[in-house]
């Protein structure tokens, strides 16, 4: 925000962005492959890596694994299952590539396909009819969030919630939704922080 408004406003949110100096990324692939799953396997899954491991380019040590329900044709054709697959990723490093950055985003899309293989049940005998990752840098160009930021701000302990950028500003007319603040990243998150702004006009409007 501080980079969009100018005077006073910036300022303010300048201000407002010095206690969030931390921001995730996500790494993601989308897979589709034929149906051969084990049928009591759950759709949401999360495959932490062997001791030490990361994966490539980042510091994370697992993987998020979403599948559409078998016999989902909206997502997917008769006999065949999609996957959504998520880690987190630094939106810095991977702006900073320097003409390394296919070469990077490939060896992380054949490690995770590895990992895939080698701990999610039936995935090891699919045959892999579409994939496609994307990176921080994609996320950018996709949803123009800056440096391709997404999920919002890391929670800790050592941040309270209600230390969070407010859905009021002190500016009339000017009123914020979403990750960035209060309460915090994930649709629930996200969709109250819209519903506080439309309380909130409403309320100034009567």
């Amino acid at each position: 925000m501080k980079d969009i408004t100018a005077g006073a406003m910036s300022g303010y949110f300048k201000e407002e962005a010095k206690d969030f100096d931390e921001a995730w990324g996500a790494i993601t692939l989308g897979i589709a492959t034929d149906d051969t799953y084990p049928t009591e396997l759950p759709l949401h899954n999360q495959i932490h890596l062997e001791k030490g491991d990361t994966v490539p380019f980042t510091d994370s040590d697992s993987i998020f694994v979403s599948m559409s329900r078998p016999n989902d044709k909206l997502r997917a054709k008769e006999g065949t299952r999609t996957l959504n697959i998520s880690t987190h990723a630094s939106p810095v490093f991977w702006h900073s590539m320097n003409g390394k950055y296919d070469a990077a985003k490939q060896q992380v899309e054949d490690f995770i396909v590895h990992v895939l293989r080698d701990k999610l049940p039936g995935f090891s005998d699919a045959q892999i009819k579409v994939i496609h990752a994307a990176t921080p840098v994609t996320w950018e160009n996709w949803v123009y969030r800056k440096k391709g930021r997404v999920g919002g701000i890391p929670q800790s302990m050592a941040r309270s919630l209600l230390k969070w950028t407010s859905h009021e500003s002190p500016f009339k007319g000017l009123y914020l939704c979403g990750d960035a603040t209060y309460p915090g990243q994930g649709i629930p998150g996200v969709t109250l922080s819209g519903i506080n702004v439309y309380s909130r006009i409403k309320k100034n409007h009567h």
